[in-house]
C-alpha cells in the first residue's frame, strides 16, 4: 500500500515537473496565475500572431513606473485577466526606455505608463489604454483589443 502510494505521488510529481507548456494562444490545462509574455522581440511576436491569427497586445511599461509595477502584481496576476490574455493574445512587455521601447512610443504616439496596445493579426492598432486599471476594466479592455 505505501509503496503505491510513493509510486503515485512519484508519478504526479513527474507530470508537474515535466508537462506540457501551452504555447501562446493555447489554453493551458492548469489554472493560469499569470499573464505569459513572449520571450521575443516585436517583430517576432507580429510574426507569430500572423501565423496563429492572433492579435497581439503589448504592455508598454518601465521598471522605475509604479503604477506599472501594481499593474504586473494586482491585475496580470488575476486568474480571469491571465486566461483570457493567453488565450487570447500573443503578448508582449517592452521597456518603454529601451531602443525597440522608444520607437513603439513614437509609433503608436503613446504618453504615459503603462501604456497597452493591441494589435489585429495583420499589425493594425485595434486599441490602445493607459494607466492603471482593475482587473475587470482590463479584461473588458482585452475583449475589445481581441475584437470579440
Amino acid at each position: 500500500m505505501i509503496k503505491n502510494l510513493i509510486l503515485a505521488m512519484a508519478m504526479l510529481m513527474i507530470q508537474l515537473a515535466f508537462g506540457n507548456h501551452p504555447n501562446p494562444g493555447e489554453k493551458s490545462p492548469l489554472t493560469t496565475t499569470q499573464i505569459e509574455f513572449f520571450s521575443g522581440n516585436y517583430e517576432d511576436a507580429l510574426s507569430l500572431a500572423k501565423s496563429k491569427n492572433l492579435p497581439v497586445f503589448i504592455d508598454v511599461s518601465a521598471s522605475w513606473c509604479p503604477v506599472c509595477k501594481r499593474m504586473k502584481k494586482e491585475v496580470y496576476t488575476d486568474s480571469n485577466v491571465a486566461e483570457y490574455y493567453n488565450t487570447n493574445f500573443v503578448n508582449l512587455t517592452i521597456d518603454a526606455e529601451s531602443e525597440q521601447g522608444k520607437q513603439i512610443m513614437e509609433r503608436y504616439e503613446l504618453k504615459g505608463f503603462p501604456s497597452y496596445v493591441y494589435l489585429k493579426p495583420d499589425a493594425m492598432v485595434n486599441f490602445k489604454a493607459t494607466g492603471f486599471q482593475s482587473a475587470a476594466d482590463f479584461l473588458k479592455n482585452g475583449k475589445n483589443g481581441s475584437g470579440k
